[in-house]
């Protein structure tokens, strides 16, 4: 269990820089707005999260792909993980936040989104590379995960409980957002 968990942390954590380099990515506009790049707080805290999440997602699959005995079960958590509310609400927070960060910095939504599916797509690659590497342990790990999901530990705790300054950054970000579109919508 503990194997799994430090995995996969620390492949958030590369997710977590990678997404944020290319989040601003070819952004030569950004420089001259006023806006300083990547120290936007709720920023941060939504690609850490969010990237909690995707990686988790992606671990899984590639579990499905490489402990084919136990794919049934691994095809099993992820949609019933998708399906905890909190889990989706904060998919579509950090969504409507990366997409709002890209708007006010100048750049491009469509670019942003792919420059961060490559970053994933790329320690996606290197996850798998690992699993290959020491099957045996990639497997064990995979179990283990399965296990940590029908208990709601490790990685599939509440999210507010992983991520306690993250998610209330991302909640407090939400709720300024909303209310700015609203009073837009009144002018």
């Amino acid at each position: 269990m503990i194997t799994a968990w430090r995995g996969l942390r620390v492949i958030l954590w590369q997710a977590s820089i990678v997404f944020s380099l290319t989040l601003y990515a070819g952004d030569a506009d950004a420089q001259g707005n006023g806006r300083e790049r990547g120290n936007d707080v709720a920023v941060k805290a939504a690609v850490v999260v969010d990237g909690h999440i995707e990686m988790l997602i992606r671990r899984l699959g590639a579990c499905v792909d490489l402990d084919t005995r136990n794919s049934a079960t691994y095809l099993m958590i992820v949609p019933e993980y998708l399906r905890d509310k909190n889990v989706s609400g904060t998919l579509v927070k950090t969504e409507k936040l990366f997409e709002a960060e890209v708007r006010l910095i100048g750049g491009d939504i469509a670019k942003a989104k792919a420059a961060r599916k490559q970053a994933l797509d790329t320690l996606d690659q290197q996850l798998r590379q690992q699993a290959i590497a020491a099957p045996g342990q990639f497997q064990q790990d995979c179990r283990m995960l399965a296990q940590n999901f029908l208990l709601r530990q490790g990685p599939f705790r509440p999210l507010t409980t992983i991520y306690p300054n993250q998610m209330q950054s991302i909640e407090l970000w939400t709720i300024f957002n909303d209310f700015n579109e609203q009073t837009r919508g009144l002018r």
